[in-house]
């Protein structure tokens, strides 16, 4: 093939799932692991309960999803955190954008 020939591989404009897939919130990753090439991570978050008057009501920690996959999933996973924190970053000089 020539250089004016190549061809750009082209993205589909739908992806499956993309409404019905949940948003998961997490605070923390206390435990992982990697066991027969299936890499783990567990997610958790802080649940604050209701309280009596002004008093503040009891925390507790609670597990809100197990993330499972092959490690180079999660070579991608990184990938993109690595790309958040640059979007997230205050400009050189500048305030951050968001």
């Amino acid at each position: 093939m020539s250089e004016g020939t190549d061809k750009v591989p082209v993205l589909p404009d739908h992806v499956e799932g993309a409404l019905e897939a949940p948003v998961i919130y997490f605070e923390g990753a206390p435990n992982l692991g990697v066991w027969q090439g299936v890499g783990r991570v567990t997610l958790e978050m802080l649940v604050f309960e209701p309280g009596i008057g002004t008093d503040p009501g009891p925390t507790h920690r609670k597990i809100v999803a197990h993330l499972r996959g092959p490690i180079s999933a999660f070579g991608a996973l990184r990938a993109a955190i690595e790309q958040m924190e640059l979007a997230a970053a205050p400009a050189q000089g500048g305030e951050k954008p968001n």
